[in-house]
């Protein structure tokens, strides 16, 4: 390793270094070796803060750093994990014009994974219905050739991880804290299936723990590696809709599923269609280029669209209304329309008689267009 690869990545231990004041530094002085050298009086002429400049001129001496710093490097060479620096050809490039990108990277497994990389991201609540999307449209686009990108944290994350690995596909995990640590504990099996089957990334040293301000940030890294970002769903209120909002500035696709109307886990998601994210309903979409994703017209849930729909009973129709915008199963449509189980029942089948309803996989209902 040269002294230059070494220099960065003391300084990507430092506290309160993070990426756009490491790359200042570096525009300034050129070189991570140069930048050990500056005093505090240095770092204070440059813009640093006296109280900061202090505090980093102490850590450039500190040698419970430099220990942690050979350390990591000492693991590395036996070949627990990879140190990439932006000097390394294997530093990914759909991350090197970003202010923010990561100075230094650690990864474990294969590394760099080829194929059209996706990142499917969403709430770590997730419910039956998002687990079940998740599943399918992480099946469908394995199957294509596609690396799949998440945050292995509980939920949705956890699903496309798996699937991908059922699938003997390649995934990407991005990480909070660093290698020492397993976060959330109960994907520790994960955990290493990820890292046989595909790969383990963080920008974190290795001893740096799981804390609540680390995994927002290492949101930017899932998008910025992937060329699409799926939400699949989220509430108002997610992490994941930081990773929206970092693909949007990176440049990335946006896209995100719908959900049940009166659900709060999807009402994020549908947040993002409102504010353009493009609709996904199928895998086919999320390959399609950008020119060929025009979003289609919007539809008007109570126009008929067959004229059988005439000869609908009043509760038949109503039916037929609330399943235009996803399928259900018979259990959401008992709690929207507060209808008996029976007379329910009865209106399905006679919907699907009528060809106007499908039974999908799971015993979802979901509305036929011509």
């Amino acid at each position: 390793m040269t002294p230059e690869a070494r220099a960065r990545i003391f300084l990507n231990h430092l506290p309160l270094l993070g990426p756009v004041r490491f790359h200042r530094l570096l525009e300034k002085w050129a070189t991570a070796q140069t930048v050990l050298e500056q005093s505090a009086a240095g770092l204070r002429a440059a813009g640093i803060s006296e109280e900061l400049a202090a505090a980093w001129s102490r850590s450039f001496r500190d040698p419970a750093i430099r220990k942690r710093v050979d350390e990591e490097i000492e693991k590395a060479e036996r070949g627990d994990f990879q140190i990439l620096t932006e000097l390394d050809e294997s530093y990914p490039a759909r991350l090197a014009n970003f202010m923010d990108r990561p100075p230094v990277l650690y990864v474990k497994g294969h590394w760099p994974p080829s194929g059209w990389p996706v990142a499917l991201v969403g709430t770590r609540r997730a419910t039956r219905y998002g687990i079940e999307t998740a599943a399918e449209l992480t099946r469908a686009l394995v199957r294509q050739g596609v690396v799949t990108i998440s945050g292995l944290a509980a939920g949705i994350d956890a699903v496309v991880h798996q699937t991908t690995i059922d699938e003997s596909g390649l995934t990407v995990a991005v990480l909070g804290h660093g290698f020492r640590f397993v976060y959330p504990r109960a994907n520790e099996r994960l955990y290493k299936e990820v890292q046989e089957r595909g790969a383990l990334v963080t920008e974190f040293p290795f001893e740096r723990p799981p804390e609540a301000g680390q995994f927002p940030r290492r949101n930017r890294i899932i998008s910025g590696l992937a060329e699409a970002v799926v939400v699949v769903e989220a509430p108002l209120r997610s992490g994941s809709l930081v990773t929206a909002r970092y693909a949007a500035e990176q440049g990335r696709d946006v896209m995100a599923v719908p959900g049940p109307i009166f659900s709060p886990q999807s009402a994020g998601c549908h947040r993002l269609i409102q504010d353009g994210a493009r609709l996904i309903s199928d895998a086919s979409q999320i390959l399609e280029d950008g020119e060929g994703s025009k979003s289609a017209p919007a539809r008007n849930p109570a126009a008929p669209e067959n004229e059988k729909v005439d000869d609908l009973t009043p509760f038949e129709k109503k039916v037929w209304v609330n399943l235009e915008n996803m399928p259900v199963t018979v259990d959401d449509l008992i709690l929207l329309l507060q209808a008996p189980v029976d007379q329910l029942a009865n209106a399905l089948l006679s919907l699907e008689l009528k060809g106007l309803v499908s039974v999908l996989p799971g015993q979802y209902y979901a509305r036929n267009h011509r």
